[in-house]
């Protein structure tokens, strides 16, 4: 047997004895390496998914700067009746506008519902935010598809991209 191939068998054969306590010894010096790893691999997790949730949020608050807008001139140009209550306290109107589509942005966007919800608002004032509570209750059959779709996406993104980059 050539000294190479002794060597090896004469270490083999010392690890037997060994048995547990020189394996135990083995896994014992990989523990901090191995704990360093599992919290760097958490904390990369965690900015991703605190990325995701950020663009979410961008993206939502971006939209719906876009469209309040829009939905709020669509809404006058449908109900030709509430250019009148706007003009005589636009603040007021506008704050109203604010808390409906805050309440419900569904309702909001809709230019019939909108107009529906804001001539009740404007008519009785001291009781809009009744009107505005009673859109909330009907919020949750609502939901926007679009951005449940979004945040479905992302979730999605943000699992592959953890278990292709950082569980390796």
């Amino acid at each position: 047997m050539n000294p190479l191939e002794a060597f090896l068998v004469e270490k083999q054969a010392q690890e037997k004895k060994a048995g547990f306590a020189s394996s135990f010894k083995r896994s014992a010096k990989n523990i901090p390496e191995a704990l360093g790893s599992a919290t760097a691999q958490g904390a990369a997790t965690a900015a991703v998914g605190a990325g995701i949730a950020g663009i979410g949020m961008a993206v939502s608050k971006i939209y719906d700067a876009m469209t309040k807008r829009r939905d709020f001139h669509q809404m006058l140009a449908s109900n030709p009746d509430l250019v009148e209550h706007q003009a005589a306290d636009p603040k007021r109107f506008n704050q109203m506008f604010s808390t409906l589509r805050l309440m419900n942005p569904a309702f909001s966007a809709d230019p019939i519902v909108a107009g529906t919800y804001m001539r009740r608002m404007a008519d009785a004032p001291l009781t809009a935010g009744g009107v505005a509570v009673e859109a909330l209750g009907h919020r949750e059959s609502t939901k926007s598809p679009q951005f449940d779709a979004f945040l479905r996406g992302g979730l999605e993104g943000a699992k592959s991209g953890v278990k292709s980059g950082f569980n390796d």
